[in-house]
C-alpha cells in the first residue's frame, strides 16, 4: 500500500509505530528529567507566600519529633565512651581557630562538607542518600555558590581579622528599602542578598587538614518590625500578609546559609562557636535579627536552635512548607 511505513521484515507498521523513536530517546529523556528535578531542588524559585498558622518551635518538637530516644532527636543516646570522647574534644575545641575560604578548592571543600552533613541528617531531602545523588546535587548548585562567593565575600579576610565584634564594612542599621505592594513581590525582594556582606567560616582538625565545622553568613531582608514584638523580646510565629504589607519597609537581617559539624565532633561546642561568631558579626554590621532555614524533620538541629533562642516565624523568604524559617533577635 502506497505511503505505508514498513518495518525491516516487510510487515506493516503497528498503529503506534510513530512512538518508537520516542522510546529510543527514553533513557536520555529520563536523564534530562532527573537533571531538571535535581536542579529545581537545589535552586528553587523561592517565591512561596506563607499561608496559615505557623506552629511554635516548641509545639512542633513536642508533637512531631521522634520519641524513641527522648531528647536525642530519634537517635540512640551517647554511650559512656562517646561522652568521654566528646569531653576530650571539648577541651581541644577551645584551641581550634576559625578560618575563612580563600580559594576555589576550599570553597568546594566547604560546600561539599556542609551538603553532605545536612543531607545525612535528613535523608528525605533527596531521593536516595548515596554518593551519586549527593554529587549531582553539589555539581548542579555549585556554580551559584561560586558566583555568590565572589560577590558577597570580597572582604572576608578583613572581616575575619576584625574579629566577631569588628568590621571593615559600614553599618546596616539604617538600611531600609521600599516594601512592594504584592505578597509575591515581597517574597522575591526578600530573597535578594546584600552585596559584600558575607563570610564563610571553617574549623579544621587540630592537624589542620580536614574540615570538621563550617558555616556561611549572608545578609537578606525581611519586612521591618512585623516578625518581632515592639520590645524585641518575642518572635511572632505567624505573620499574616496584611500585617506584612502594612510594614514600613524591608530591613536587613543576618542570614545563615549553612552551618554544619562533622558527626564525630558533635557535642564539642563547635556549632555554638560558629553561631556565636556569626551572631556577633551580624551585630557588628548593625543588624537586629539573625535567621536561617532548617528542614522540618532535622530534629537535632531544631533542638539546638531552640536552646539558642530561635523561634519559628512565617517564611517571607519563600522556601515553602518543607523548611522552617527560624529567627532570633540580637541585642545591640
Amino acid at each position: 500500500m502506497a505511503g505505508t511505513f514498513e518495518l525491516a521484515t516487510g510487515l506493516e507498521s503497528p498503529p503506534l509505530a510513530f512512538l518508537v523513536p520516542l522510546f529510543q530517546l527514553g533513557p536520555w529523556l529520563v536523564l534530562l528529567l532527573i537533571g531538571w528535578a535535581l536542579y529545581t531542588i537545589v535552586n528553587p524559585v523561592n517565591d512561596t507566600v506563607p499561608e496559615g498558622r505557623m506552629p511554635s518551635l516548641g509545639e512542633w518538637l513536642d508533637t512531631r519529633a521522634p520519641k524513641l530516644a527522648g531528647s536525642w532527636g530519634g537517635r540512640a543516646p551517647p554511650s559512656a565512651e562517646d561522652v568521654a570522647d566528646a569531653r576530650s574534644k571539648i577541651a581541644k575545641a577551645d584551641d581550634l581557630k576559625l578560618e575563612t575560604v580563600t580559594s576555589l578548592g576550599e570553597l568546594w571543600e566547604q560546600y561539599t562538607f556542609c551538603t553532605r552533613e545536612i543531607v545525612q541528617e535528613v535523608p528525605s531531602m533527596v531521593v536516595e542518600r548515596n554518593f551519586l545523588v549527593s554529587t549531582l546535587l553539589q555539581l548542579t548548585s555549585f556554580p551559584t555558590t561560586l558566583s555568590d562567593w565572589s560577590i558577597y565575600e570580597a572582604c572576608a579576610l578583613e572581616e575575619l581579622d576584625a574579629g566577631p565584634s569588628g568590621t571593615v564594612l559600614g553599618s546596616l542599621s539604617q538600611d531600609r528599602t521600599t516594601l512592594p505592594d504584592q505578597p509575591r513581590q515581597v517574597v522575591l525582594e526578600c530573597g535578594k542578598m546584600i552585596e559584600n556582606y558575607g563570610l564563610s567560616l571553617l574549623i579544621r582538625t587540630p592537624g589542620g587538614s580536614d574540615i570538621i565545622g563550617a558555616s556561611v553568613l549572608r545578609v537578606k531582608r525581611l519586612p521591618e518590625g512585623c516578625h518581632i514584638s515592639d520590645d524585641m523580646e518575642e518572635v511572632q510565629c505567624t505573620v499574616d500578609a496584611d500585617v506584612v504589607l502594612d510594614a514600613g519597609a524591608l530591613e536587613a537581617v543576618g542570614y545563615i546559609e549553612s552551618i554544619a559539624v562533622a558527626r564525630p565532633w558533635r557535642g564539642a561546642g563547635l556549632a555554638s562557636k560558629l553561631l556565636s561568631f556569626m551572631e556577633d558579626k551580624a551585630q557588628a554590621w548593625g543588624l537586629r535579627l539573625i535567621a536561617l532555614h532548617v528542614h522540618r524533620d532535622n530534629w537535632s538541629a531544631l533542638r539546638f536552635y531552640q536552646k539558642k533562642g530561635f523561634e519559628v516565624t512565617s517564611d517571607w523568604l519563600g522556601w515553602g512548607e518543607q523548611f522552617f524559617l527560624l529567627l532570633k533577635p540580637l541585642f545591640i
